[in-house]
């Protein structure tokens, strides 16, 4: 949202408030409010509990809560079971009761390294809430052009989204990712211990490396409905034929390849992420409706969307 590297910036971790060391930055949407546009966002578009007020004319939830709240497991007073039960998104960033649904806690793990299956339909969870704020934008009458932010947490971990996603993958049908036993022989030695660091042995010894990739392809597939969701309310709303849309997705995700889970890796399936452009027909010059509908094999980073 500022254009700018960490070395630029300074921030290389995700507890670092942002704010705080960029007090004057101008961020993406504030560069469009300066331009005269009326700005909006719903759910995570800066990260954790770092809401930028500044930035937006509204918010949803609000300008200070930028996250709706998420099915997470929770204990149940009468019973003692695990359920789940709708709440604050950040309690899992150090969830003192080490609640999962489906992969068995071990030392040193990521809390939300989990998935299972919600029994709650799409229009009932928190990234619905969002996109739905956004369909809600697009079809009013604005005054001025806008800026719309709408930030799908899926298929971040935990990948909890309702069960219709889960059936769509049936496990008997899933395929586990290339792993081979020689896979980090040519790995650096600080990759080999990233690679070690517990989640693979832990994920196999509790027989869940095929539900993982399931939880995985379901919670991809939940953000794909909601994207379409939006999409579908732009071509329908009187914006459709003068709106930019710019689709980008947060890091990719390995699934046991070279014995690795989640990012913190420089592999192809990690730092290759959606960017995916689309302008109003007519809007670009002669050569560039040209390249409507292709591929570009530049590389390019999520910085290039406002570089700054």
């Amino acid at each position: 949202m500022t254009g700018k590297a960490p070395y630029v910036t300074g921030i290389y971790t995700n507890p670092q408030i942002w704010r705080h060391l960029l007090p004057n930055e101008i961020t993406l949407p504030e560069h469009f409010q300066k331009a005269g546009y009326w700005t909006g966002g719903a759910g995570k578009i800066y990260h954790d509990n770092m809401p930028d007020p500044r930035s937006w004319n509204d918010y949803y939830p609000s300008l200070l809560q930028h996250f709706p709240d998420y099915y997470l497991p929770d204990i149940d007073a009468a019973t003692g079971q695990t359920v789940f039960r709708k709440q604050d998104n950040e309690i899992r960033e150090d969830d003192p009761k080490g609640l999962t649904m489906t992969m068995p806690n071990f030392k040193g793990m990521y809390i939300a390294f989990d998935w299972a299956p919600l029994p709650y339909t799409t229009e009932e969870t928190g990234d619905y809430e969002s996109a739905n704020w956004i369909v809600e934008q697009l079809g009013r009458k604005h005054d001025k052009p806008f800026f719309l932010a709408c930030g799908i947490y899926r298929p971040h971990v935990p990948m909890y989204v309702p069960r219709k996603y889960f059936d769509r993958f049936p496990l008997d049908e899933i395929q586990f990712p290339d792993c081979f036993i020689e896979d980090l022989d040519d790995v650096p030695a600080a990759g080999r211990k990233l690679a070690r660091c517990r989640y693979h042995d832990n994920v196999t010894k509790a027989g869940q490396w095929r539900r993982a990739v399931q939880g995985y392809l379901a919670a991809i597939n939940y953000a794909d409905d909601l994207t379409g969701m939006v999409l579908d309310a732009l071509a329908k709303s009187a914006y459709a034929d003068n709106t930019v849309v710019v689709i980008y997705s947060d890091h990719g995700m390995q699934l046991g390849e070279k014995q690795h889970w989640q990012k913190f890796a420089l592999g192809e399936n990690v730092i290759k992420t959606v960017l995916m452009v689309r302008t109003p027909t007519g809007m670009l010059g002669t050569s560039a409706e040209k390249a409507r509908g292709t591929v570009s094999n530049r590389n390019v980073s999520l910085m290039d969307v406002y570089p700054t």
